[in-house]
Parts: C-alpha cells; sequence; structure tokens
C-alpha cells in the first residue's frame, strides 16, 4: 500500500561546510564516516526521506543514497546539493533534489539554473527566501520555475509565503510544495543537541515525490516495510 506522506528533510549537510566553495567529485573515507553517521543520526529523528545538499557539490549525496539502499536503511536519500546562484541583487541559494551532477556555483542565474536541474531531471526549491525577500518583491515571476519553496529553515526561521501563493499553494496555475529543512551541518551541530531539528521536517506528498521522479512507488512502499522492521534501526 502506497502511503500519502513520508517525513521529510529536503536541506541537510552531512559535510557541514567542508568543501564550501572547493568541491569535489570524489570524497574521502572520513567523509563516508560522517556520512553514515548522519544517516544514522537521520532516522534517530524519524526521517524517512532526506535531500543531502552538500554546497555546491553532488558527490556526498550520491555516496549516501547508494549507501542507504545498499544496506537496506528505513531512509530513501535524495542526492543533491545547495548551488549558488545569482539574482538581482544579491545570491540565492537553489536546492537541486535529485540531480547527478554538480552545477556550476554563482555562474547561473537562477532560472538557468532551474533549467539544468529540470534537464537533469530533478527538482529546484529556493532555499531559505526569508533571507531575500526583496528579490522575490522585484520578480515574483521567479516562481514560475520552482517546484518548491522552503518555507521553514532550521538556522533561518519561518517564511511567510501567504502573499506569493493561495490556500492550494499555487502561483497562478503552478503548484509551489511548500518544504522544510533543518539546513543541519552535521560537524558543526552533531553537538547542539539542543537544537530542535525535529521541527524543521514535514509530512511530503509521495505523489508529488513520484510526479517529480524524485521516488519511486516502489522505494516508498519499501520505507514502510524497512520502518516496521525494527532491527533496520540499529
Amino acid at each position: 500500500m502506497l502511503p500519502k506522506t513520508l517525513t521529510a528533510d529536503l536541506h541537510t549537510h552531512p559535510l557541514g561546510d567542508r568543501y564550501c566553495r572547493r568541491p569535489v567529485k570524489m570524497i574521502s573515507r572520513e567523509d563516508r564516516k560522517d556520512i553514515r553517521a548522519y544517516i544514522h543520526h537521520l532516522i534517530s529523528r524519524g526521517v524517512q526521506v532526506a535531500a543531502c545538499t552538500d554546497h555546491d557539490m553532488v558527490a556526498g549525496g550520491l555516496f549516501a543514497r547508494d549507501l542507504a539502499a545498499g544496506e537496506g536503511l528505513p531512509i530513501i536519500i535524495v542526492p543533491g546539493t545547495e548551488v549558488s546562484v545569482l539574482g538581482r541583487t544579491q545570491r540565492l541559494h537553489l536546492i537541486a533534489l535529485n540531480i547527478q551532477r554538480d552545477l556550476p556555483a554563482s555562474r547561473l542565474t537562477l532560472r538557468e539554473a532551474a533549467r539544468e536541474i529540470h534537464a537533469q531531471g530533478g527538482a529546484a526549491v529556493l532555499a531559505h527566501p526569508v533571507r531575500y525577500p526583496h528579490e522575490i518583491k522585484m520578480d515574483p515571476g521567479m516562481l514560475e520555475c520552482l517546484d518548491g519553496l522552503e518555507t521553514c529553515n532550521g538556522s533561518e526561521g519561518v517564511f511567510d509565503a501567504g502573499h506569493l501563493l493561495d490556500a492550494e499553494s499555487r502561483y497562478g496555475r503552478r503548484f509551489i510544495l511548500q518544504t522544510a529543512g533543518s539546513d543541519e551541518h552535521w560537524e558543526r551541530d552533531r553537538a547542539a543537541r539542543s537544537r530542535n531539528c525535529h521541527a524543521c521536517s514535514f509530512e511530503i506528498p509521495v505523489s508529488w515525490l513520484v510526479e517529480k521522479k524524485i521516488i519511486s512507488r516502489e522505494s516508498a512502499e519499501a520505507i514502510l516495510k524497512a520502518v516496521r522492521n525494527p532491527d533496520l534501526r540499529d
């Protein structure tokens, strides 16, 4: 039976700022160890779908996806990245979900980056828009190229999108998923146990994940089976 929703965190940094502004194609043994520990941390939080979105590089997310799937862990990892793109007055951060190749940081406009993400079969989510409301005010049409808008971020707080999206979360005729993410930087935040990352998870419609080809129906069904097996949590 296909679940209607899964508990998701679509903005995480398993490798923290380790490779910020200097992305790599290959990750180290230490990186792999930290990613493994972080995946188990996500499982302990009750997260069922997590996007690993280290800055400007997808290598860590690809490893995390393969690790979770290969070990049959009760979590779906979506590989991605948080990429810097060019706005009108400042750089914006765009979460690229389910991509296989890096995007050139700080060289593409938001629309150009969204096109590249979609060309890779991914989905584009504007990260922490609370940082740049004036950019959206100057160019509200940017929402037309987005698949999601992060309205709850563990580091930056809540962004009220009521002036942009209607009650059905639509901008014009386009549905914009309102997402949440802890923005947890593992090497920095793992000691800060008081931080409430649980509040930055949300129930994501499985229909959206399947429609965007981020997960398959079979993987969603498999998560339910895995979650019911307590041995897979260890």
